[in-house]
């Protein structure tokens, strides 16, 4: 049944079938953590596990989009959801092993998507004209990619100084083994939880001003697997350009917009925009070296002479495994 079609006193089902989705979504992390897989067959499942773990909750959201939601039923969702994916995910990487703690990250992903289409309703139920749609659209693609590609954005911040972070909150592609480990699954992707958030959000704008929310979500899915590709060769991306792109695309005939909103939102692209040449195009923070270090000196009896940035680190000589891909 489409969503978009269901009546008012049935739509309350919408977050069953969210929920529902979402724990087959997790039964299958669980599977896939507990089996160990040939070699030849690793690359074709890496790639159904990534459409799987992509295109399955943008549907969940999608559903759980099509609920009459209230400020009151959005705030529940995120008091619970954050706690319980924190708690969760604190407890598998400290205090648990193998199944329990595999058990516990699949039910923190459960929870994660429970606050960020919390978060989304909330912010949804602020929007009240459909034509707002555009320029938060444009500042919100141009933001995401401020944050990932300039030297001071917050993401990219996080990323450099503790890229343990991201994949830890966010929404995690599952990694084909091919041994069976006492350890949690392990990642081969991760999305940033704000993709989910304003994904959540712009579907139950959509819902609310009967706009073509079953053609942006046919459109949505194959688009965002194709631009995850570019993730393999370009590292972290940001994920909400597309996602905005798609919305506005998709709908943008029921936009009527006067000649002062389309001036007004024009400025607000230009500034955006601005905004971001302005911070990619800045130079790379450089950290103050303090009085007396700088420069090299030679070692006193007994030291170790200092590594030069060339030496390998630890992480590249097999200690500790490198990051899966972030896409924010």
């Amino acid at each position: 049944m489409e969503p978009s079609l269901l009546n008012e006193s049935s739509k309350k089902y919408a977050l069953q079938i969210f929920l529902i989705v979402l724990v087959i979504l997790q039964v299958l992390r669980i599977a896939i953590g507990l089996t160990a897989f040939p070699l030849a067959l690793v690359p074709a499942l890496t790639i159904a596990t990534t459409i799987v773990f992509v295109a399955t909750p943008i549907f969940a959201v999608f559903y759980g989009a099509a609920y009459p939601w209230t400020p009151k039923v959005a705030t529940l969702f995120i008091a619970i959801g954050v706690p319980v994916q924190l708690g969760l995910t604190l407890l598998a990487k400290t205090a648990l092993l193998g199944f329990p703690a595999l058990l516990a990250m699949s039910a923190a992903q459960v929870a994660l998507f429970c606050w960020c289409v919390g978060l989304g309703a909330l912010l949804a139920t602020l929007l009240k004209d459909r034509n707002l749609l555009i320029p938060i659209t444009i500042f919100l693609a141009v933001f995401d990619a401020f944050l990932i590609f300039a030297p001071v954005g917050f993401t990219r911040i996080i990323m450099e100084k503790a890229p343990q972070v991201l994949p830890s909150v966010g929404a995690s592609i599952p990694k084909i083994q091919t041994t069976v480990t006492a350890a949690p699954v392990g990642q081969f992707a991760t999305i940033g939880p704000a993709d989910f958030v304003f994904m959540g959000m712009f579907f139950i704008a959509l819902f609310r001003f009967g706009m073509e929310t079953r053609k942006t979500l046919m459109v949505l899915v194959p688009t965002v697997l194709a631009y995850l590709v570019l993730s393999a060769f370009f590292g972290s991306i940001p994920l909400l350009p597309p996602i905005a792109l798609t919305v506005l695309i998709v709908n943008f005939k029921l936009f009527k917009l006067t000649k002062d909103e389309w001036v007004s939102t024009a400025v607000v692209a230009a500034l955006s925009i601005a905004g971001l040449i302005y911070g990619i195009t800045r130079p790379q923070p450089v950290e103050v070296i303090r009085e007396g270090q700088a420069g090299p000196s030679s070692p006193a009896p007994g030291q170790e002479t200092p590594k030069s940035a060339d030496s390998p680190s630890p992480t590249s000589s097999g200690q500790s495994p490198s990051p899966a891909p972030v896409v924010p």
